[in-house]
């Protein structure tokens, strides 16, 4: 199996799920995820020796976030406090696509077509990362 992070908008927000809509995608393929499912990647840039570089939030808490950078492995990773003046956020968010029948959490959605909520969009494709495929 194979696995890819794709940019999305989030279209909607209902405690601790989110509404996706992959961008390219279908709307079909839409689908709700858990906040901390480990499949929502918020991209960053990270403040390390006086240079900033590419990362990720892989995980928050109300007072801390995970950072994970972009060029690193699962262990190249450090929880910062949330108001830490060592993080900029980019503008695309990256969420871990898989097949809608191996999704867990669905629920129907009485959202309009226009987004409720809009987060990290942007009209640029990211750069796709191979993780654990779901595919097939």
């Amino acid at each position: 199996f194979e696995s890819e992070w794709w940019e999305a908008n989030i279209l909607e927000v209902q405690g601790d799920l989110v509404f996706v809509h992959y961008v390219g995608g279908m709307d079909d393929e839409d689908e709700w995820i858990e906040k901390n499912s480990g499949r929502i990647r918020i991209p960053i840039e990270f403040e390390y020796d006086g240079d900033w570089w590419d990362a990720f939030i892989v995980r928050q808490n109300n007072e801390q976030m995970l950072v994970q950078f972009e060029c690193g492995t699962e262990e190249d990773t450090e929880w910062v406090d949330s108001t830490s003046t060592r993080i900029r956020h980019r503008q695309e968010l990256c969420i871990k696509k898989v097949n809608q029948k191996q999704s867990k959490t669905k629920q129907t959605s009485s959202r309009s077509r226009e987004p409720k909520a809009r987060v990290a969009s942007t009209s640029k494709r990211v750069k796709k990362a191979k993780v654990n495929s779901r595919k097939g």
